[in-house]
Order: C-alpha cells, then sequence, then structure tokens
C-alpha cells in the first residue's frame, strides 16, 4: 500500500511541476505588457499576483509530492507525529 502511495504522489508531483509552466509563462507574458501605455495598471498588477501565486503553489505541490514519493518510509523508531511535523515546516 505504501508503495501505491508512493507511486501516485510522485505522478502527481511530476503533473504540478509540469503542470507549474503554464502559469508561469503567463505570468512572463503579463510582465512585458508593464510597458505597454494601451494595457491599464492595476488589472495587468492583479494579473501577474494571480499567476505568479498559481504558479508558486504548483510548485511548492509538486516539491512536496516529490519529496515523499522519492522518501524512504519512516523508521520505526521515530514517532508517527515526527515525519508530519517535519514534512510541514520543510
Amino acid at each position: 500500500m505504501h508503495m501505491g502511495k508512493r507511486i501516485i504522489a510522485g505522478l502527481l508531483g511530476t503533473v504540478a511541476l509540469l503542470g507549474n509552466v503554464l502559469p508561469l509563462g503567463y505570468a512572463l507574458e503579463i510582465f512585458k505588457d508593464f510597458g505597454s501605455p494601451d494595457i491599464p495598471f492595476w488589472p495587468n498588477a492583479f494579473g501577474e499576483v494571480v499567476m505568479c501565486a498559481i504558479a508558486i503553489v504548483a510548485l511548492r505541490s509538486g516539491v512536496q509530492f516529490l519529496k515523499f514519493a522519492l522518501s524512504h518510509p519512516r523508521s520505526p523508531d521515530k514517532p508517527a507525529y515526527y515525519r508530519r511535523v517535519r514534512t510541514s515546516l520543510g
């Protein structure tokens, strides 16, 4: 059962990291529009913040899933909550 969870986590992590490219690309395109006088500033800034936030969340989620997929099973000498606390902090 643990191996299945790690495989699924690896697939989700890979998809999240690859999915990070799309909002990051849109954020870079929106960033180019800041110099254009035809495009209003605030909607452009809002779009930039939203796209960057989506990209950062996808990156963080992908890294966390891949860390779980590549990590070793918890050792029996450590309590179960130790891994949850360490994962939430890092």
